[in-house]
This record gives structure tokens, C-alpha cells and sequence, in this order.
């Protein structure tokens, strides 16, 4: 019942940069919205870097449970909607967020209170992604890094890594 990305070459090259991207920035604890399975954030635990998952699907979160068990990692996933995450609810300095095509939407607000040193965002819809990064660079957020990632060679469908540090 839990999604994930299909053309595993390209996920791997959009893991491999978040990685990258998240090290770079070396943060104390990572918030990881929209989490899934762990995606993004399974291998970042690997690597060591402390995080925090919120996922609305219980069967993604079982998921991503069951993998840190089966790698001896220790994470912090919650079934929780990231629309109702509020500043507070859990301590990080740096975000990544690879929301559903809607985009962030309300979660926005509550990570931009929080004031974390970098946003790490994947979108698969381009007009979401520029609604979202308005929020972000109109609070002082500027973008350092932009890559596209062809999921689905030959349609329209991309994913878009973006990273902005405040």
C-alpha cells in the first residue's frame, strides 16, 4: 500500500543529492514531511544524521519502521499529516519536504516559524513548487540549488530537488 518512486536509477541520483545536500548543511536533527517509506530519509538515518518522520499513511510508517529495524537505525516516525504538524511538535534545523502534488500547502507557515537553517524540497508539480517557494523566499529563504530529475522519460512529469538556505 505504500508508494515509491518507480524508476529506481533516477530515485537513486534524487537520494544520492539529498544526501548531499543535507550533509552540506550538517544539521543537528532533520524533519523529513511527506516522509513515505523513507525515501529520502532512511539513508540519511544511515549516514548518521538524527531525524524525524511524519507520514499520514500507517502502512508507510510501518514501513519505514520495519526498515530501520531490519538496519539496526533508530528514527522518530510518526503517523502524523503534515498539514497538522505545528511549530513545536518536534525540534529540527533543517526540512525536507516531498509533499503529494497539492504541494506543502498549510505546513508551510508552521516550517517557516520554526526558522530552519535550509528547506530541502522534492515536487513533482511545478505550480505547487512555485506557490511553495514564494512562502519560503518571501520569509528570507534563498535558493542554492535547483535540479530536475526525468522520472518518467518521454511524458511531462519531472521531479524538482530545490534547496534554500535562510
Amino acid at each position: 500500500e505504500t508508494f515509491y518512486q518507480v524508476n529506481l536509477e533516477v530515485n537513486c541520483c534524487l537520494v544520492d543529492d539529498v544526501i548531499e545536500a543535507v550533509q552540506q548543511r550538517a544539521p543537528q536533527q532533520v524533519l523529513d514531511a511527506f516522509a513515505g517509506a523513507g525515501n529520502l530519509s532512511i539513508p540519511l538515518a544511515a549516514a548518521g544524521t538524527p531525524l524525524t518522520q511524519i507520514e499520514s499513511h500507517p502502512s508507510a510508517v510501518r514501513d519505514a519502521r520495519a526498515t530501520a529495524t531490519r538496519m539496526g537505525l533508530s528514527i522518530d516516525a510518526r503517523v502524523q499529516r503534515a498539514q497538522d504538524f505545528s511549530a513545536g511538535d518536534a525540534f529540527f534545523d533543517l526540512a525536507i519536504v516531498d509533499p503529494p502534488r497539492s504541494g506543502v500547502g498549510p505546513l508551510m507557515e508552521q516550517l517557516l516559524l520554526t526558522r530552519p537553517a535550509a528547506l530541502v524540497m522534492v515536487s513533482c508539480n511545478p505550480h505547487t513548487l512555485t506557490r511553495d517557494l514564494r512562502f519560503a523566499t518571501a520569509d528570507g529563504y534563498k535558493v542554492s540549488l535547483v535540479r530536475v530529475y526525468e522520472m518518467f522519460p518521454q511524458t511531462e512529469h519531472a521531479e524538482v530537488l530545490v534547496v534554500l538556505d535562510r
